[in-house]
């Protein structure tokens, strides 16, 4: 695995780290769970709820409930998909109190095993919660093995509202 690391204005997020993750398919977790997932050498599935949630609707989501781990999938996804899966769940920062930021980018190998949100609409029905277009499932832990890059972003939050730069 491949590592990077950043340090970016907040502001920046969208054209610095977005062209480095249109294309691919990601999971997006605090540098203090990427630790852990070295320690036990896979993203795990959130069965049961046993990690924190990244964002409040998280455990609400479709592929939470079948036992996926969360992932975002823009392989397909259009500029237009892109902007309003950001309103929904702003990714490049989840949290504002995470530093870093750990975006982890899985191997081509690893997309086999990736429900897309079109395939969870046609088993789950229209109605299914999540973000429409760009959140999709991994069935199964993902072994370290099977992430390319491992992106660490220091986001700086110096000009944002101290209620939303405070863990």
């Amino acid at each position: 695995m491949n590592r990077s690391q950043q340090a970016i204005s907040h502001v920046d997020l969208r054209e610095v780290v977005l062209p480095r993750l249109v294309g691919q398919v990601f999971h997006v977790t605090s540098g203090d769970a990427f630790d852990r997932i070295l320690t036990t050498g896979a993203i795990l599935p959130n069965v049961g709820g046993a990690f924190r949630a990244n964002w409040g609707e998280s455990q609400l989501s479709y592929f939470q409930e079948q036992g996926c781990i969360s992932v975002c999938d823009l392989r397909t996804a259009s500029a237009a998909q892109i902007d309003r899966g950001l309103e929904n769940y702003y990714f490049l920062d989840p949290c504002h109190r995470w530093n870093p930021v750990v975006f982890l980018i899985l191997a081509p190998e690893a997309h086999r095993q990736v429900l897309s949100w079109a395939d969870a609409v046609l088993l789950g029905g229209p109605a299914i919660a999540g973000v429409p277009n760009i959140e999709a499932g991994h069935n199964g832990q993902i072994p370290i093995a099977l992430i390319t890059m491992a992106l660490a972003v220091s986001v700086d939050r110096g000009d944002l509202p101290i209620a939303l730069s405070q863990p």
